[in-house]
C-alpha cells in the first residue's frame, strides 16, 4: 500500500505492508524479530531509491505520540476555553472602566474655584463715593475698576459656558458607556451560555465518539477473527511453554553435571581421609603440627556436610521436576490469556528450596 502525503514544503511517501503466511495469519515476528530489523529494510529502501535516481530523505524517528481522537478533541476544546477566558477577562475589564464613569457621573459636583484675578480684585477695596444728594441710589466707582469687574464677568460668563458645555458632553459619554456596559454585560452573559453549551456538546461528543468506537471494534471483530486470535495466541503460549521447559531441562542438566563433579571431588576426599587414617598415628603425631592436622580434620568435615547437604538437595530438586512437570502441561489455554500467570509467595518459595 502507497500513500502519498503533502506536509508544508515536502511531499511524504509512506510505504505500508502486511506480513501474511500461507496459512492467513499474520507474521510480524517471524519477518522483523523487533524495531532493528525495520531500520535496517528501511535504510535498505532509501539507499535502493537513492542509487536509482530518486532524491528521497531519510525518515528520522520522532519521540511524539500519536493522540488518540478523545485526547485532541480535549486539547482543542481546552484552547478554546482559555481563548473564551480571555474574551471574558477583556470584556470584564471593560466594564471596570464603565463603572469608574458612572461612578464619576454620580459623584457631588466639584466646587470651581475663581480665578485667581478673582481673588486679587476681591481682596482689594474699591473706592465707592457716594452721591451727596440724598434722592440718588446710585453708587459711583472709578472707571478703570469698573471696566475691570465688566471683564471678569465676561471671564466667568465664558468660563461657565464652557464648563456647562463640557458636563454635558461627559453627560452625553456616560450615557453612552451606560449603554455599552449593559451590551457588554448582555453579551458576557449570552458568551458564558454559550461557553457551558458547547462544553457540555463537545462532552456529549467526546462519549458518544467513544461509544461508537467500541461499537465498531466489537462489530468489525467477527467471531473467525476471534478464533484465529485464539489459536495465534495458544500457539505463542504453546512456544513459550516449550521453551521454558527447555530452558529447565537444560539447568537441570547443567546442575546435575555440578553434582556428579562434586561427588567425584567428595569421593576423592574421602579416599585422601581413608588413607590420612590408615597412616601411622606416632608418625603423624611426631611430625605433623598439631594445629595443622586439626586445620585437616576441620576440612574433611565441612567436605562431608557439604556432600550430604548437595544429596538432600538433589533430592528435592528431581522431585520438585517430576511434580510439577506434569501440572504444567495441564495448564488450559484461558488461563494464559492476558500474559503469563503471576506466582504466588508460596510457590517462589518452593523454586527457591
Amino acid at each position: 500500500m502507497l500513500l502519498k502525503e503533502y506536509k508544508k514544503l515536502k511531499s511524504l511517501l509512506h510505504v505500508g505492508f502486511v506480513p501474511i503466511t500461507d496459512d492467513r495469519r499474520l507474521a510480524a515476528k517471524e519477518y522483523f524479530h523487533g524495531k532493528t530489523k525495520i531500520r535496517r529494510i528501511q535504510d535498505d529502501f532509501h539507499n535502493y531509491m537513492n542509487k536509482r535516481g530518486y532524491d528521497i530523505e531519510r525518515g528520522e524517528p520522532s519521540e511524539l505520540q500519536h493522540k488518540s481522537v478523545h485526547e485532541f478533541k480535549k486539547q482543542e476544546r481546552e484552547k478554546e476555553l482559555k481563548h473564551l477566558q480571555q474574551l471574558v477577562a477583556h470584556k470584564e475589564k471593560e466594564l471596570q472602566g464603565m463603572d469608574n464613569l458612572l461612578e464619576l457621573k454620580t459623584a457631588p459636583p466639584v466646587e470651581i474655584r475663581s480665578e485667581r484675578r478673582i481673588e486679587e480684585l476681591c481682596s482689594q477695596p474699591l473706592e465707592v463715593e457716594a452721591a451727596k444728594s440724598v434722592m440718588s441710589s446710585k453708587v459711583k466707582v472709578e472707571e478703570a475698576d469698573f471696566h475691570e469687574l465688566m471683564s471678569l464677568t465676561k471671564e466667568l460668563q465664558q468660563t461657565l459656558a464652557a464648563e456647562h458645555e463640557r458636563t454635558h458632553a461627559l453627560s452625553h459619554e456616560v450615557d453612552r458607556y451606560e449603554k455599552e456596559n449593559k451590551a457588554l454585560k448582555h453579551d458576557l452573559s449570552e458568551t458564558k451560555q454559550e461557553l457551558e453549551i458547547y462544553v457540555a456538546h463537545q462532552d456529549g461528543e467526546v462519549e458518544k465518539a467513544k461509544k461508537q468506537m467500541r461499537q465498531k471494534l466489537v462489530r468489525d471483530f467477527s467471531a473467525e477473527q476471534k478464533e484465529n486470535v485464539k489459536d495465534e495466541v495458544k500457539r505463542e503460549l504453546d512456544t513459550q511453554y516449550k521453551a521454558h521447559i527447555s530452558s529447565l531441562s537444560d539447568d537441570l542438566m547443567i546442575e546435575k553435571q555440578k553434582r556428579e563433579k562434586t561427588k567425584k571431588e567428595l569421593v576423592q576426599a574421602n579416599k585422601l581421609n581413608d588413607s590420612l587414617t590408615e597412616m601411622n598415628i606416632d608418625y603423624i603425631a611426631n611430625y605433623v603440627p598439631k594445629e595443622e592436622l586439626d586445620k585437616a580434620n576441620q576440612e574433611v568435615n565441612e567436605l562431608r556436610k557439604e556432600n550430604k547437604t548437595l544429596k538432600a538437595w538433589k533430592e528435592k530438586a528431581l522431585n520438585w521436576i517430576d511434580k510439577h512437570v506434569e501440572r504444567i502441561k495441564q495448564v488450559s489455554f484461558f488461563q494464559h490469556v492476558g500474559g503469563v500467570q503471576k506466582r504466588n509467595k508460596r510457590q517462589d518459595q518452593e523454586i527457591e528450596r
